[in-house]
């Protein structure tokens, strides 16, 4: 049952378990920042997305920012913890992520993908946004 964002839903009564078995889905993963100076982005990036169901926290979902061209960075993943609970269900959210402060090369492209797993365990990866170019000079 997806009402309220309800695929977590479990039932146990005797030998009869119900479980979650639906994996989560993310719908239009995009941004909401224009990119003031061709193409790179700096300062704060506002990231949109649609959950299908309540994620868990924690550190379990995520926005991952992986290098992919441009200058070099050696410490590629960098990750943006989503840990405000109320951005972790069913809905339309969005975060603002501080570009500077997850640590990315100025001059660098990333993929940027929203990652984790309902409160059921069950995984999802959106697809990327790429390329996200930085520049913080």
């Amino acid at each position: 049952n997806a009402n309220g964002g309800g695929f977590n839903n479990y039932f146990s009564s005797g030998s009869l378990v119900i479980s979650d078995g639906q994996s989560p889905t993310v719908a239009s993963f995009a941004t909401g920042t224009v990119s003031p100076y061709g193409g790179f982005y700096s300062g704060t990036l506002a990231l949109s997305y649609t959950l299908a169901e309540t994620m868990a926290g924690g550190g379990v979902t995520k926005i991952l920012f992986t290098h992919n061209g441009g200058n070099i960075d050696v410490n590629s993943p960098h990750v943006y913890n989503i840990s405000d609970p109320t951005k972790l269900t069913a809905g339309g959210k969005t975060v603002s992520v501080d570009l500077s402060s997850i640590g990315l090369v100025s001059g660098a492209y990333y993929d940027v993908k929203l990652i984790g797993s309902d409160l059921a365990g069950n995984s999802i990866t959106s697809s990327a946004l790429t390329p996200i170019k930085f520049d913080n000079i």
